[in-house]
């Protein structure tokens, strides 16, 4: 009774985020039982959620050896794997979940993403329709069609990738990645600037608060400008990043490159 208590409370600091304390309470049941699964498998989310990575994968390998055909094993190894950077390991580990768990939708994208960082893009493309098809409208449904167009874009299919993208804004219209993934098609493979720049600028609209994501939004937008000539243009978006991000190097690094492009060298120093 007392194992299944801290069990119970275990799951609900792991529910709440409180990593530390959940991984204390499913210890101290493995301290009574070390053949809990239940245990194991949690701890090894709330060390790799404490970045505690090694740990992640020595509990799932106590795991597999309690249960070495449970597909959730595999899943949870496979994600701390990427973590680390180990995509292959971790498209092995996802792999034998699916082999396991045929239609394992999370198997399926965590997969997509590890052969997407291998650069594995059409591999990827189709880990990544699988997991749609299989459940079209599965809690990351939206990063699934987002990832597609990635893959599309990649794979020289830029009007795949933006006929994507607008499916996404179709579902979500103020999805902001998006936005920028598809000013980056306009701009990168169809010579689209002042599209590029027409989605930037709604990005932007729709970020109002003060994020990395807005900076990211202001130098990108500068960055089309200062190509297409607009200086003036490009020069009013870096000052308006390093006034909301007076912390941030990037817009300083933009303007200066700027400063110097216009020979304005005391400016650029």
């Amino acid at each position: 009774y007392q194992r299944r208590v801290r069990g119970n409370v275990g799951v609900q600091k792991l529910n709440q985020k409180k990593y530390k304390l959940a991984s204390q309470y499913f210890t101290q049941a493995l301290q009574k039982n070390p053949k809990l699964l239940v245990a194991l498998i949690n701890r090894a989310i709330c060390k790799r959620a404490l970045n505690d990575n090694k740990g992640s994968i020595e509990d799932c390998d106590k795991a597999l050896l309690l249960e070495p055909k449970n597909p959730r094993i595999y899943q949870e190894r496979g994600f701390t794997k990427a973590k680390l950077l180990d995509y292959e390991g971790a498209k092995t580990d996802y792999t034998k979940a699916i082999s396991l768990k045929p239609k394992y939708v999370v198997a399926f994208y965590n997969r997509g993403i590890a052969k997407f960082s291998l650069k594995e893009f059409q591999e990827a493309h189709k880990d990544f329709e699988k997991a749609i098809q299989l459940s079209p409208k599965w809690c990351r449904y939206i990063d699934t069609h987002l990832m597609i167009g990635l893959c599309k874009s990649k794979l020289g299919d830029p009007h795949g990738a933006i006929a994507k993208y607008n499916h996404v804004l179709s579902i979500q219209p103020k999805q902001i990645t998006a936005f920028m993934n598809r000013a980056s098609v306009k701009y990168d493979s169809l010579n689209d600037s002042k599209g590029a720049i027409d989605d930037l600028t709604t990005a932007l609209k729709i970020s109002l608060n003060r994020s990395v994501n807005r900076l990211s939004l202001l130098i990108n937008r500068g960055l089309v400008k200062f190509r297409s000539l607009d200086y003036l243009g490009a020069m009013e978006d870096y000052n308006q990043g390093i006034i909301l991000y007076p912390n941030y190097s990037w817009p300083f690094k933009n303007r200066g490159f700027l400063k110097f492009h216009l020979g304005d060298f005391n400016g650029s120093m």
